[in-house]
């Protein structure tokens, strides 16, 4: 295959959901082929660590936003955060949609009316209702995390 003039053995590997053409994303982060980041591997590193604080940061105004609106619900923690930013890094993101991020605000021991929480309190469940797909992606991340 010939990418940017250079005949050779271009990486096949990504097979994305939306898409994509094989080949079209290289390296840890899947970041789309450039050609600096096919080339310079601290580049292409540099360039996912940037997407990803990228997720992280709508992921921590995403729950913000739930938090304002659901009185009482506490913050995320740094790893629940990681997880908000897994589910929106993957294949089935829920983007700016609320109701479809990995965590979301339930009424437990109570009874939910709008944002009112009668009886109970607000607190984070996994969303599997609203994003199914997108709770499957980061438990298949979290599952195959190799530690030392």
């Amino acid at each position: 295959m010939t990418r940017y003039g250079v005949s050779a053995l271009w990486p096949h590997e990504s097979r994305l959901s939306d898409g994509s053409p094989d080949g079209s994303h290289i390296g840890l982060m899947q970041m789309p082929t450039t050609m600096q980041d096919a080339f310079d591997w601290t580049i292409n590193t540099q360039d996912g660590v940037s997407l990803f604080f990228e997720k992280l940061a709508l992921a921590e105004n995403n729950a913000r936003k739930m938090e304002n609106t659901h009185p009482g619900l506490r913050d995320l923690t740094a790893s629940e955060l990681e997880d908000m930013a897994i589910e929106l890094y993957g294949p089935f993101p829920g983007g700016l949609n609320l109701t479809k991020q990995y965590y979301a605000p339930s009424c437990v021991g109570g009874t939910a009316n709008g944002n009112a929480c009668s009886g109970g309190s607000w607190e984070w469940i996994v969303n599997i209702a609203g994003n199914n797909r997108g709770v499957g992606y980061v438990a298949n991340v979290r599952k195959n995390i190799q530690l030392p």
